[in-house]
């Protein structure tokens, strides 16, 4: 009677620990980027965490920026007078390393080259509820609405 309890204590055992698994092995890929990311986002304003005051939008100058392919890891865009495209790495938790980020060489606007020089360095994201795409740097945000 021993044997045939200590039998059934061990099958059971075994049992739960098979069909157990650790978190890591469901899910081992980093998370998904939403799909609320993709699309034609514009730029309307630059943030910049050192308390100067936002810069927004000068009229018909739009930064357009598009999130298009199957992982969402590309975009290509445009500002008043480049073309912009790159892919970026997605770290999880709205964390994202950019590692390509290329656009032509003509003379550009203000904006522009603010706009160039804020986003090789972005490094978080978040997308809010007014559709709004936040992408930061250590020291600025570009603010981008849904189009």
């Amino acid at each position: 009677m021993k044997k045939c309890i200590l039998l059934t204590l061990y099958s059971l055992v075994m049992l739960f620990s098979l069909s157990c698994k650790k978190i890591d092995e469901v899910n081992p890929k980093d998370e998904e980027i939403p799909v609320e990311l993709s699309g034609r986002w514009i730029l309307q304003r630059m943030e910049f965490l050192n308390g100067q005051p936002p810069k927004n939008r000068p009229v018909s100058e739009d930064i357009v920026m598009k999130f298009e392919d199957e992982k969402l890891e590309k975009f290509e865009g445009a500002t008043a007078n480049n073309g912009v495209k790159g892919e970026f790495k997605h770290l999880g938790e709205n964390r994202i390393q950019v590692v390509e980020f290329a656009y032509t060489l003509a003379e550009d606007t203000e904006w522009g080259n603010r706009f160039f020089s804020v986003m090789p360095n972005v490094n978080q994201y978040s997308v809010t509820k007014s559709k709004e795409l936040i992408l930061q740097s250590n020291n600025e945000k570009l603010i981008f609405k849904k189009d």
